[in-house]
């Protein structure tokens, strides 16, 4: 007995996947994407931190590259949630695919500007400088992952469901 094929996503909510993915994409950007210490060691008093301060991601070029991927993933997502075109589906997924996949970059090469990022905010003569992973940096990277797979489920959903299940016996 064969039944018929069931679709696994729909268009609005692949659609509503890359808005929320865009808007925690930027969102993560805003909030610290490092924390960074300055601290001094001395004879008398050993370590002591100088300072310490979140820095946002929009401090360097790569928190501005996913900043501005994040909001047109946002835009992408609510344009195709009001305007459901057969005929724009497929270009409006790929461009929030691409958006999800420059967002993952840009929290990739951010990974690596952190010590470059406090060195410029904290740095000074006798100062050594620290930086670790603050949490918007995760929320910007899950939201490049969830702005891509609205993108690829996006994509499926616009050309017929190639993302179905068949059941059969």
């Amino acid at each position: 007995m064969r039944q018929g094929s069931s679709r696994v996503v729909s268009w609005p909510f692949a659609m509503l996947l890359v808005a929320i993915g865009g808007l925690a994409a930027s969102g993560g950007v805003l909030l610290g994407w490092w924390e960074a210490r300055a601290v001094r060691t001395t004879e008398i008093f050993g370590r002591e931190i100088l300072d310490e301060r979140t820095l946002a991601g929009s401090g360097a070029w790569s928190g501005a590259v996913t900043l501005a991927v994040g909001l047109v993933a946002l835009v992408v997502g609510a344009v195709g949630l009001l305007r459901r075109a057969p005929a724009r589906r497929g270009p409006l997924a790929l461009l929030a695919l691409g958006c999800g996949v420059l967002a993952l970059a840009g929290v990739a090469v951010g990974l690596g500007q952190g010590g470059e990022a406090a060195a410029r905010a904290l740095g000074g003569a006798g100062r050594e400088v620290e930086a670790s992973v603050a949490g918007g940096l995760v929320i910007s990277g899950l939201g490049g992952l969830i702005a891509a797979a609205g993108g690829l489920f996006g994509r499926a959903a616009a050309s017929g469901g190639a993302l179905e299940t068949v059941d059969g016996a």
